[in-house]
């Protein structure tokens, strides 16, 4: 089995160009806030570099569907991944077979 991992930091990192998301995404944007915004195109970003690691061309927009549960899925193309976030960073997993991603910010308890 393969599984690839990516993850970066919105803040210190350059914002994707909008030009290649996907519809699911695009309508996302809409109802966003400039940090949503962020973490969103990081999100397809990463997503589109971990298809590409694994030799999947994806040139054009992906067509990203939703199941009944609420998980987006890549319809048309045979891998599942997974995309968290948490503050700054965002984080993508993808593989043959359903995988899931979590990160989270690390607090200091006093």
């Amino acid at each position: 089995m393969n599984i690839i991992i990516r993850w970066m930091d919105i803040e210190k990192s350059n914002t994707p160009e909008v030009s290649f998301l996907s519809r699911y995404r695009e309508e996302k944007l809409n109802l966003q806030n400039i940090a949503m915004r962020k973490r969103n195109l990081a999100s397809e970003y990463l997503l589109r570099h971990c298809l590409d690691e694994k030799g999947i061309i994806t040139d054009g927009k992906l067509n990203i569907s939703v199941s009944e549960s609420g998980k987006p899925y890549l319809s048309d193309i045979p891998v599942h991944f997974n995309i968290s976030h948490s503050a700054n960073i965002v984080a993508c997993a993808i593989s043959e077979c359903n995988i899931g991603i979590d990160v989270q910010k690390r607090s200091n308890y006093n």
